[in-house]
């Protein structure tokens, strides 16, 4: 808004409002009064014929008025275009119509570039937050994308505590006092299941007040999209393993990581002992 215009005599005394659009070197590209003039009288008649005298008009100057008003001229020239409305009010409008399209273009070029850096912003930010999720999951996997090599420390395929004197269950689930959880693990219980030779079968956790989503983002973001996934039940096949994720209740979580080629040997084993003798 500009606040003293330099409006045509017969309406000075008039009650007004001014209005500018400039560009970014402040220059005028549109500038628009409405004054209190009701009607389209002698005034208006006046305002008309000075226009088309002072521009050389020829031809008729007459366009349709926009809604509200009663009568409504235009005038063309070298770019710039003069519109004059009234009837509800009195509407005077000059344009730069040639420095309107241009601002238009590089308005258009602006708004381009800043989409352009808007996406690759989200694409850094996506890359940034798998990374961050591949991270997450390697606090607490072993491997790679292509192999999955044990959760929590414990390695699939070699002895589990080889050292230990202590007398582990064969093939039955038992806890396993870890001495070191990876951080946001700290809450939970580990679970394995071993061969005779002590090699792990099946590492389990369950763990409070983790974030099912976090979790299921952490093994996508590192192993691939899951062969199956619904807002209770993730399943990642990672070469011939397994990687389960599940929702066992608000509060509580499930991870298992399965090492299929033990589990094939693991029911072999029980089976022959099953039928032991017949």
């Amino acid at each position: 808004m500009y606040l003293d215009p330099n409006l045509p005599r017969l309406f000075r005394d008039l009650t007004s409002k001014n209005y500018i659009m400039i560009n970014q070197r402040k220059e005028p590209l549109r500038l628009v009064s409405e004054i209190a003039y009701l009607g389209c009288g002698q005034e208006y008649q006046w305002l008309k014929d000075t226009l088309i005298k002072k521009y050389s008009v020829v031809g008729d100057v007459s366009t349709l008025p926009s809604e509200g008003f009663a009568e409504a001229i235009r005038i063309t020239f070298s770019g710039y275009q003069i519109d004059v409305q009234c009837g509800k009010q009195l509407q005077i409008e000059y344009g730069d119509y040639a420095a309107l399209a241009s601002w238009a273009k590089n308005a258009q070029q602006a708004y381009d570039l800043y989409q352009r850096e808007q996406k690759s912003i989200e694409k850094r930010k996506i890359v940034l937050e798998r990374r961050r999720a591949v991270h997450f999951a390697d606090t607490f996997t072993l491997g790679d994308q292509y192999r999955l090599a044990g959760a929590f420390g414990i390695a699939f395929k070699q002895p589990f505590a080889e050292k230990s004197t202590q007398k582990f269950p064969i093939d039955r689930l038992f806890v396993a006092v870890l001495p070191v959880l990876p951080e946001k693990f700290e809450d939970g219980e580990i679970s394995l299941e071993i061969a005779p030779d002590r090699v792990p079968i099946v590492i389990r956790g369950t763990f409070f007040d983790l974030a099912f989503e976090q979790v299921a983002d952490a093994l996508k973001a590192k192993f691939g999209t899951p062969m199956k996934a619904t807002d209770r039940h993730v399943i990642h096949k990672v070469g011939n393993n397994r990687a389960i994720l599940k929702r066992l209740n608000t509060q509580q979580i499930e991870l298992a990581f399965i090492d299929t080629e033990a589990k094939t040997e693991q029911r072999q084993r029980l089976w022959e002992q099953e039928s032991d003798g017949l």
